[in-house]
């Protein structure tokens, strides 16, 4: 075998010794009183065997885990794009981020930098259930950012 490969019973030993020595821990935490009111929450479900709840509580987990790495891939690719719109704002919810940009008038290339970067984003999560959408406007429209939304640029 080579140095520094690790054979699959190796791997295999070191998750679980990884995962009992977590399991310690948050036993630890919560016996001294110092963990999370998130991770007693969890325990409690556990112990509880409320799997209905456990699945509530993961699903929950699951959407802010998604909507979050959505919301960074956007950014990042409208960055990455180069073409900063005037205004962009964004609303949240359980599977859909809702987009304000404004742009300057006539400003297509902008515009397209926007729509592709969403399409990358829908690309990647529509199979998960989460997706985003875009309203465009341009400067001259002179529309408020809504006030459900909370401003990015």
């Amino acid at each position: 075998m080579e140095t520094g490969v690790m054979s699959k019973e190796t791997k295999i030993q070191n998750w679980f010794d990884d995962l009992v020595a977590t399991l310690r821990k948050d036993q630890l935490m919560i016996e001294t009183g110092v963990a999370s009111k998130d991770l007693e929450k969890m325990y409690q479900i556990l112990f509880n065997e409320d799997y209905d709840k456990l699945h509530e509580n993961l699903r929950v987990q699951n959407t802010h885990y998604f909507i979050k790495k959505l919301v960074i891939d956007y950014l990042t690719e409208v960055r990455r794009r180069g073409n900063n719109p005037e205004k962009l704002a964004l609303q949240l919810s359980e599977s859909k981020i809702l987009v304000w940009a404004e742009i300057k008038d006539d400003d297509e290339s902008t515009e397209d930098s926007l729509l592709l970067a969403e399409a990358m984003v829908n690309a990647k999560y529509n199979e998960l259930g989460f997706h985003l959408s875009s309203t465009i406007l341009e400067s001259s429209d002179n529309y408020p950012i809504p006030e459900q939304f909370s401003s990015v640029i």
